[in-house]
């Protein structure tokens, strides 16, 4: 039987690693009151901290399964930088989660914990 994984937030290393993600606000989707946010890499991130994010292994949000909520991009160059925060399988193994009511509210739960207030830009 594998070990359980914990929810991004109680893993151990997670929220050190978060200072060096920032969070990027667009509004064309659903406006200012309530504008969609995601999670990117901040790209002048140290190497070292850059392969820590890359190592962490979380339970999905929605399944359960283990996966790496720190991805690089498909389309970059090999090299640092350009990842991303994913709480969710990726969307090649099981598209479902990602598209779940679970999956948004662990999203929500990371944007709080990083001190933001839903439907505000920062």
């Amino acid at each position: 039987m594998e070990p359980q994984r914990p929810k991004p937030l109680d893993h151990p290393v997670f929220m050190a690693v978060m200072q060096f993600v920032k969070v990027e606000h667009y509004d064309r989707d659903r406006g200012h009151k309530d504008p969609r946010f995601r999670f990117e890499w901040l790209p002048d991130t140290p190497p070292d901290i850059e392969r820590s994010a890359l190592e962490i292994e979380v339970a999905c949000a929605k399944c359960g399964r283990p996966i790496r909520p720190f991805r690089r991009r498909k389309d970059t160059a090999p090299g640092r930088g350009h990842l991303y925060l994913a709480v969710s399988c990726p969307l090649d193994v099981r598209i479902g989660c990602s598209r779940s009511k679970v999956a948004s509210r662990a999203y929500d739960e990371i944007y709080t914990a990083l001190g933001y207030k839903r439907g505000k830009h920062e």
